[in-house]
């Protein structure tokens, strides 16, 4: 009954509320070059099936993921942890706030709703997997986390996840055939994505190329702290014209990090203007510059190209400053730097705990507390840590303090 409850409090919500959409839901009704294929086809086979309607489709097949995401998750927490029935409804219920809290994950017409109930269900076969030690599992997590890296490429990072979870799970039989077989296929998947992706944008744009958006993303924080001087970090002549170029529209617009007063925080800013400093100048106005003759998707790769060959020289040639600037956004991610600590001294706590007494909630733990760590770390090269990028963990803590009280107290009731 209290799972009805929660359920029709979301459905509730759902259906009294518009489709939203925000400026990157064009990229994706449209079908455009700089979106990887995953969320363009789900709302291309929406528009088939329900024509007009299509909102109200997507709308209810995101509701309907959503919900049996969280539902699966919380079957596999019972199934693994075996924890109390009324910590489960409260993790139900968090797993259910992005739904009417924040993103809006139901009734945004964004690659969001799409990813969040994907890595629910990811995250629950990662359980099984480990609790049971079945292989199955693991290949059910591999085979969605293809799809979802389709959808949002910064789930990369659950790749070196997965190994860890095969490594803790096998540990004592490691290099026997059926782990080391795991961890190849975990490995192809990467691979797998990049091929399909090029094979889509070939069908649909006539390009063989990878989404072009990377480039601009992860040179955004290298532009953003460079120097006039920096051009020196080229040895080709229209890297060097198009870093003088970026800079002084950067100057001009003072977004450089060097144009800050003491008194205005360096990631704060980051995170207040990226579109300015990443859209609209590293992409718009240096597409306008340098391939404004060019059909548009040209210019989209064009442009991402130059970036992409532009952002290791100009990193090493500022390092410090990068990687100063790369763990602030990083931290941010956790909301302040307290709240990475606390992750990390968990962490710490629950590895060492494991190489005492190879306890299997340690092992949870562990790989619990590696998901908003390696979200974090890959969206930080690219992107600003904002909520929209980071809530897919929001109830990872509330997990991990639900088994850490069962351990200590509601076990200890029961003895």
């Amino acid at each position: 009954m209290a799972y009805l409850l929660v359920t029709l409090y979301a459905l509730k919500y759902t259906v009294t509320t518009p489709a939203i959409y925000f400026p990157d839901s064009a990229g994706y009704l449209n079908m455009t070059i700089f979106r990887t294929c995953g969320y363009p086809l789900f709302v291309a086979a929406h528009k088939m099936l329900f024509g007009s309607y299509f909102e109200s489709g997507i709308i209810a097949t995101q509701f309907i993921l959503n919900v049996t995401g969280a539902l699966f998750l919380i079957r596999s927490v019972r199934k693994s942890i075996e924890l109390n029935k009324w910590l489960l409804v409260a993790l139900y219920a968090i797993l259910l706030f992005p739904i009417f809290l924040g993103i809006l994950t139901a009734n945004t017409i964004l690659s969001e709703g799409l990813a969040y109930p994907l890595y629910l269900f990811i995250i629950g076969n990662m359980l099984l997997a480990v609790a049971s030690k079945r292989s199955n599992y693991f290949y059910y997590a591999l085979m969605l986390a293809f799809v979802l890296i389709l959808v949002r490429g910064q789930f990369l990072f659950l790749i070196p996840f997965i190994i860890i979870a095969i490594i803790l799970a096998y540990y004592k039989s490691f290099f026997k055939w059926k782990s080391v077989l795991l961890v190849l296929t975990a490995i192809s998947i990467p691979v797998l994505s990049i091929f399909t992706d090029i094979i889509f944008h070939k069908i649909q744009h006539h390009h063989t190329v990878t989404t072009p958006l990377t480039g601009i993303q992860i040179i955004a924080i290298p532009f953003y702290i460079s120097h006039e001087n920096d051009y020196i970090a080229f040895e080709s002549k229209e890297q060097q014209e198009y870093f003088k170029f970026v800079y002084a529209r950067l100057s001009e617009k003072k977004l450089l990090s060097s144009q800050l007063t003491p008194a205005i925080d360096p990631v704060d800013f980051f995170f207040d203007n990226y579109v300015p400093i990443c859209n609209e100048t590293i992409s718009v106005d240096a597409m306008n510059q340098f391939y404004h003759d060019k059909p548009i998707e040209e210019q989209f790769i064009g442009n991402d190209k130059m970036t992409s060959a532009m952002t290791l020289p100009l990193i090493k040639h500022n390092f410090k400053a990068w990687f100063r600037m790369y763990f602030g956004n990083f931290t941010k991610g956790f909301d302040t730097s307290k709240y990475f600590l606390l992750y990390v001294i968990l962490l710490l706590l629950a590895i060492i705990n494991f190489i005492k007494k190879e306890d299997y909630l340690s092992k949870i733990i562990i790989l619990l507390i590696l998901l908003p760590i390696g979200n974090s770390a890959i969206i930080a090269l690219a992107e600003a840590t904002i909520g929209r990028y980071t809530f897919y963990n929001n109830w990872v803590l509330f997990l991990i303090f639900f088994i850490l009280f069962q351990d200590r107290f509601y076990s200890k009731s029961n003895d």
